[in-house]
């Protein structure tokens, strides 16, 4: 997975610190009432650098963490003469991060680099690919589909907002200032047009074919953000539409993680009723 992200608060302000500085806290904060030797902090966060940015870093945080009494009488760091530090307090970790990881913005180097490794599943599974997104974002070009299918057999599916529900698309794309209502619109329809005609060419004839395939539908429910989900993983973005839209927060998956079933069971839902054979946006074709 890519590289984490984590930021310092007092209560609901952030504390602004360089990256090193919140790097060595994180580490001493997973070791807490641990003696951390400076050699040892050094090998594992700074092995090209010599010994006093451990004692820089320190210091910045001791500020940060208003430990005004470090040395002598510590709050949060605790100095361990001739060998290293022990960060003291008791450390509780509210909500378990580890089968996922957070980037301050969605990051397109990531998720062409996932998907672009998409792999062919077993026979009795539907799909190898899930998309839900209002629309996407990067093209759909630059997203090789057809590769996917003909290289890679991979089984895709995608879900994307329905055009033509105008409260709907008022509630994703009023607040734009960057690009007006229409041209969102209208990219959005060349996009549902683009899709439907890959559906066409490489349509889902049976689960057990051999090759690869493209299903596509409109969703008259609103996304919970872009979500693209694999057996092994899923990225979970959210876009931000304040005078212009933005790529906010991305979230990381790992496969068969309580996250990764969340999103899963919502697919299901929202493929579910958006495919039924009576749904009137299923005819938008004909």
């Amino acid at each position: 997975m890519g590289e984490l992200h984590f930021t310092l608060f007092r209560g609901l302000t952030v504390v602004d610190l360089f990256r090193p500085t919140l790097v060595l806290l994180r580490y001493m904060a997973e070791r807490p009432n641990t003696e951390l030797k400076t050699d040892d902090i050094l090998n594992d966060l700074w092995p090209e650098s010599g010994p006093n940015i451990v004692e820089k870093h320190i210091s910045f945080l001791r500020n940060a963490l208003e430990d005004t009494k470090a040395p002598k009488e510590p709050s949060f760091i605790k100095t361990i003469h001739g060998s290293g530090y022990a960060f003291t307090p008791e450390v509780t970790r509210v909500g378990d991060l580890g089968d996922m990881e957070a980037y301050p913005e969605w990051s397109n180097k990531r998720f062409f680099h996932l998907v672009k490794h998409v792999e062919r599943g077993t026979k009795n599974e539907d799909e190898d690919l899930r998309i839900v997104c209002t629309a996407l974002s990067c093209g759909v070009g630059e997203l090789k589909l057809e590769r996917l299918i003909l290289n890679n057999r991979v089984r895709i599916r995608i879900l994307m907002i329905n055009p033509n529900n105008v409260p709907l698309i008022e509630a994703r794309y009023l607040l734009r200032r960057d690009k007006s209502y229409e041209r969102c619109i209208r990219e959005l329809k060349d996009q549902v047009t683009e899709l439907d005609e890959l559906s066409r060419r490489y349509p889902a004839v049976d689960p057990e074919q051999s090759r690869g395939s493209l299903e596509f539908h409109l969703s008259d429910a609103m996304p919970c953000g872009c979500v693209i989900h694999t057996a092994n993983w899923a990225l979970l973005g959210i876009f931000l539409a304040h005078d212009t839209y933005s790529a906010g927060p991305m979230i990381e998956v790992r496969g068969d993680s309580e996250p990764w079933k969340m999103l899963y069971e919502d697919w299901k839902v929202r493929w579910t009723k958006a495919s039924r054979k009576d749904h009137p946006r299923n005819d938008r074709r004909r």
